[in-house]
C-alpha cells in the first residue's frame, strides 16, 4: 500500500495492490486517516525510519485496538509488516508498506528492495509534481475532485505505479 502523508499522523491511500476487498473498502471509507503513534505508519511519521514488525498480533497497537491496526490485521489478514518512509529531503511524502498474511518477518534483503522501490516512487512522484507545477496544471493530490482540462476531459489523479514484489526462499517454494 502506498500512503500519502499529509501532516502529523495523517495519511491517505494513494494506491494499493493485492489487498483484501474488505480492507480496501475500509480505506475508501476512511478518506484521511489518523495513524496511532504505535502503528507502523505512526512510527514512520514520528521517527522517519523504516519499521519492520515480525508479528502484528504481538504489538501494543493491536492489544489497545488501534483502528488502523485492527483493520490491518483483521480485514487485511496481515501478520508480518514493514513500512518504509518516502522522503523528499527531510520531508515525509508518504510511506510504502508491505505485509504478509503469515508470521514471516521481512529479511534485510527484502527491506533493501522495498527501500529502493520507495526511493524510486518518491522520485517519480516528485518529478510528476514538478512537471505539473511547470505546466501550470494543478496537482490532483491538492484538489478534492479531478478538474477538466481545456477540452473537457477530467484529469486523472497523480499516481506513480511501479511493479514490485519482493520474494524470498519461502515464497519461491510456494
Amino acid at each position: 500500500i502506498l500512503f500519502e502523508h499529509h501532516e502529523h499522523l495523517d495519511f491517505t491511500v494513494m494506491q494499493s495492490r493485492n489487498i483484501a476487498p474488505a480492507f480496501a473498502s475500509w480505506f475508501a471509507e476512511q478518506g484521511v486517516l489518523s495513524a496511532d503513534p504505535n502503528t507502523g505508519l505512526g512510527r514512520v511519521a514520528t521517527t522517519l525510519q523504516m519499521v519492520n514488525i515480525p508479528d502484528l498480533h504481538r504489538e501494543v497497537a493491536y492489544h489497545e485496538r488501534s483502528p488502523l491496526r485492527v483493520a490491518t490485521t483483521e480485514l487485511g489478514n496481515a501478520r508480518s509488516f514493514a513500512a518504509i518512509p518516502m522522503m523528499a529531503g527531510d520531508r515525509l511524502l508518504g510511506a510504502f508498506t508491505v505485509y504478509r498474511t503469515r508470521v514471516h518477518p521481512f529479511s534485510d534483503h527484502a527491506l533493501e528492495l522495498a527501500q529502493l522501490f520507495a526511493e524510486q516512487a518518491t522520485i517519480a512522484i516528485e518529478s510528476a509534481r514538478r512537471h505539473l507545477q511547470h505546466s501550470g496544471t494543478p496537482d490532483p493530490a491538492q484538489t478534492d475532485v479531478a478538474k477538466p482540462d481545456k477540452v473537457g476531459n477530467a484529469q486523472p489523479p497523480l499516481v506513480a505505479i511501479l511493479p514490485f514484489r519482493p520474494i524470498d526462499a519461502h515464497d519461491v517454494e510456494l
